[in-house]
């Protein structure tokens, strides 16, 4: 668990390159970990004699893979140290309403997705010219569909808050920088994010107090490529390559025959939006 009390679930991978005390080992390094969970919470029209409801899916999980080569005999071993983490985090909140008459103080309904993981290469002992000019390679994806959905039915409450938010925590890091074998000691880093949140109202809602409906997607990216000359020209050294892409939504007047979309692109200076690295 996180402070949150948010149940987490981990996989890790570790793989080592072993080097014999005279020629070394030549050989691809691999450590690589894969997820991919559901969470469906689905609430057919209910009757609640409580006074604060809340209905919730949450879904986590952490990645680790760690690809380095180990020093024996004095050597380092070469060979291509890649490191692979894909998450898949799928989240989806129904709810029918409430029982006719219910009221309720306070209602409270939501979603999240939470994916984190820690992807190191270290190709310092270089690679293999006739087999990979790459030294050190780190591969992470990550994605995430978090839906919250009042799919019709009525609420009649004091307050009523719903949210659909998508969480990710990366580290991410790619190090060649010792390798120094010409053309074969090259740093590859290529990041995959893709985030969609949503809210899809249907439900009658009749509040005297507050309505609350939100969709976000918080990130937090700790990126870092250490190569050196040596990669060669074909390999330019060290190679990086993003592709994020982050949807939220808000949807009112949803049914049930609706097709769920994602319409609203959250910028850096949304308060979900928050990013660091090199």
């Amino acid at each position: 668990k996180d402070g949150s009390d948010v149940p987490l679930a981990n996989v890790s991978a570790t793989a080592e390159g072993n080097a014999a005390a005279l020629d070394g080992s030549f050989q691809a390094n691999l450590a690589q970990a894969t997820n991919k969970t559901t969470v469906q919470v689905d609430v057919a029209k209910s009757s609640y004699q409580v006074n604060d409801l809340v209905i919730s899916g949450q879904n986590s999980m952490t990645l680790s893979a760690d690809a380095h080569e180990v020093t024996v005999g004095g050597l380092l071993s070469s060979g291509t140290n890649k490191a692979v983490a894909d998450n898949q985090l799928i989240t989806h909140v129904t709810t029918g309403g409430a029982g006719d008459g219910d009221t309720l103080d306070t209602v409270t309904i939501s979603g999240g997705s939470y994916g984190i993981a820690t992807v190191k290469a270290n190709g310092n002992g270089g690679g293999i010219v006739t087999i990979s000019p790459l030294a050190a390679v780190v591969d992470n994806s990550l994605t995430t569909d978090t839906q919250v959905n009042l799919a019709g039915g009525k609420w009649q409450a004091g307050s009523l808050s719903v949210s659909a938010v998508n969480n990710d925590d990366l580290d991410l890091d790619a190090d060649s920088v010792s390798a120094a074998v010409l053309n074969a000691s090259g740093t590859e880093l290529k990041n995959t994010v893709k985030h969609a949140a949503a809210v899809n109202v249907g439900s009658t809602v009749t509040t005297t107090g507050k309505q609350s409906y939100a969709a976000g997607n918080a990130v937090d990216h700790d990126v870092d490529i250490h190569g050196n000359g040596y990669g060669g020209i074909s390999t330019n050294g060290t190679v990086m390559a993003s592709d994020l892409t982050y949807d939220a939504a808000v949807n009112l007047g949803y049914t049930a025959a609706d097709k769920v979309f994602h319409s609203a692109d959250l910028s850096p200076c949304d308060p979900f939006y928050r990013r660091h690295g090199s």
